[in-house]
């Protein structure tokens, strides 16, 4: 399989991190730090090993992770496994995309969606060049993802394992070597609960999931309240702007899908594999208006007393998530000439806070 390379530090990478290397020794393991500060933090502070302390039972460390400053070395990259929040991605992504190879894989477990053709798009324009590749058809490979372990960092390289969880993994490359190598990987990892999913399967899991998050974070970040408060009776007004951004959204994304053609054969790697790429009508029935605002209304429900990502990220004035996930909306509406007034001004007014 080779090495591992971890770009982003935060919760899941470090858990990531420290579970790839327990269950498999003998495969090498590098974080990619910011810069030489986090390098030296790593090498002063962190003692040179992470900590992941599971519920109810002894933290453990684990020795032996190398650190890397992202742009200094040279040696090729085989699996690069990206947890960086959306919006950091790209910059991060240009010190290392010189270390890709064809047969590389790069993995993407992230809130929101666009990412991947952010980087597509990039590699498109860039690795022919710094890289001398053969081809425009040989690019790396990638899996996309989402995780539902609780996480939460109590320290630099130290994460508290609150909330046992699933990481759902899926590619428009599924039968490639690499590709299959990686799941593997994944799977053996028994503490991670790893699932395999068609790019079907997948789409559509990563799809509803931005669907809810397009309803719920922005408004709590634009109203200050955690998610549970989004249902409260004297706030009417919350709910109806919940109920048109689900009509929004079923009409995009019910249409986004329904568009997917299919294709015998992709003609690049970099495009959707869509051999067989088609959604049931009961896949389908999972974006309807009705639909959507009971599954918001679910998980406001069962994190009631959570703080939304983007509201903490609005709290201590860093950069959101925005534009890959009302903005992932609204770039699709666009592309499908549809209406989508209420997620552009949600995109509007969160970056005019």
């Amino acid at each position: 399989l080779g090495m591992v390379h971890i770009l982003g530090v935060g919760s899941i990478g470090t858990f990531l991190a420290y579970h790839l290397k327990h269950s498999i020794p003998q495969c090498p393991v590098t974080l990619l730090l910011r810069n030489a500060a986090a390098q030296n933090q790593w090498l002063q502070e962190a003692r040179q090993s992470i900590v992941v302390q599971p519920s109810c039972v002894h933290q453990a460390s684990l020795p032996g992770i190398t650190p890397q400053a992202p742009g200094n070395p040279v040696s090729p990259i085989k699996t690069l496994i990206i947890t960086t929040k959306a919006h950091q991605t790209l910059d991060a992504f240009q010190c290392v995309a010189h270390r890709l190879q064809p047969s590389s894989v790069i993995v993407l477990l992230q809130n929101g969606m666009g990412v991947q053709q952010e980087l597509e798009s990039f590699l498109k324009q860039t690795l022919p060049y710094i890289n001398g590749y053969p081809s425009l058809h040989c690019y790396p490979s990638f899996v996309v993802g989402t995780v539902t372990h609780g996480c939460y960092r109590t320290a630099p390289f130290q994460v508290k394992h609150a909330g046992k969880g699933i990481i759902w993994l899926g590619s428009n490359q599924a039968t490639h070597p690499s590709v299959q190598s990686v799941f593997q990987m994944f799977e053996s990892v028994l503490p991670l609960q790893c699932q395999i999913e068609t790019w079907p399967q997948i789409q559509h899991r990563l799809l509803l999931k931005v669907a809810v998050n397009a309803c719920i974070n922005p408004l709590t970040a634009l109203h200050s309240c955690t998610n549970g408060e989004l249902l409260c009776d004297n706030q009417p007004s919350l709910r109806l702007l919940i109920k048109q951004l689900c009509k929004e959204t079923s009409l995009i994304l019910t249409e986004h899908l329904r568009g997917i053609p299919t294709l015998s054969r992709p003609s690049s790697p970099l495009q959707l594999d869509k051999s067989n790429d088609h959604f049931s009508t009961n896949q389908l029935a999972e974006f309807s208006p009705n639909a959507l605002e009971a599954q918001v209304t679910h998980v406001c429900q069962i994190t009631a007393s959570n703080i939304s990502s983007m509201r903490q990220d609005v709290i201590a004035h860093r950069p959101t998530e925005i534009n890959y996930i009302n903005g992932y909306i609204v770039q699709l509406a666009n592309q499908l000439n549809l209406p989508c007034e209420t997620h552009q001004s949600m995109v509007q007014q969160i970056h005019s806070l």
